[in-house]
């Protein structure tokens, strides 16, 4: 499904990606619940993020680290919805409402993060959830203009818990040339 849903999406949006990829999730006799994200970073063109789940898109201007997705959870879901206290909906925040199996034009997200924003980090929950956000804004000062690094460090940067779990962290940095 990776392969399939990059192709797609530079061949014709990262929407079609994802829903690609989604329906290919449905050849398992249990479709798993992954999420996905995509993006395009083309010259001359703000960075295309695409996501599903529980999976974020952050960029760094220089200067400040800022998220510029959304999660998929059910605590966000309530969140937006309302009806429940804040302390109730931050409980909800461990799971993800929506997979790549349910990818549909009106299930999936977007963004467009502006050009002069030139470092874009996306990240697994196992990332956004176990390091924090002054941890990732000094691990992208130290390291804004090695993606490698940046992405090794941020992986090594996510702990367990207290309760000794530790996800799984993926992290994916994508430098702009200026050149």
């Amino acid at each position: 499904a990776p392969a399939a849903m990059t192709h797609i999406g530079m061949a014709l949006g990262g929407l079609a990606g994802l829903i690609t990829a989604g329906q290919m999730a449905h050849a398992y006799g249990t479709p798993p619940h992954a999420s996905a994200v995509y993006a395009c970073m083309e010259p001359g063109r703000p960075t295309a993020i695409h996501w599903i789940g529980d999976c974020r898109a952050y960029g760094w201007d220089g200067t400040a680290l800022g998220q510029w997705s959304t999660d998929a959870t059910m605590g966000q879901w309530l969140r937006r919805n309302g009806g429940v206290p804040v302390e109730v909906a931050k409980r909800h925040d461990n799971w993800s409402r929506l997979g790549l199996a349910q990818a549909s034009a009106a299930t999936c997200r977007q963004v467009e993060i502006p050009e002069d924003v030139r470092l874009v980090l996306l990240v697994s929950d196992g990332v956004s959830d176990q390091v924090d956000p002054p941890t990732m804004d000094t691990l992208c000062r130290r390291h804004a203009t090695d993606p490698q690094a940046l992405a090794d460090a941020l992986v090594a940067a996510a702990k367990e818990d207290d309760a000794g779990y530790r996800d799984d962290a993926t992290v994916i940095v994508m430098l702009r040339r200026t050149d």
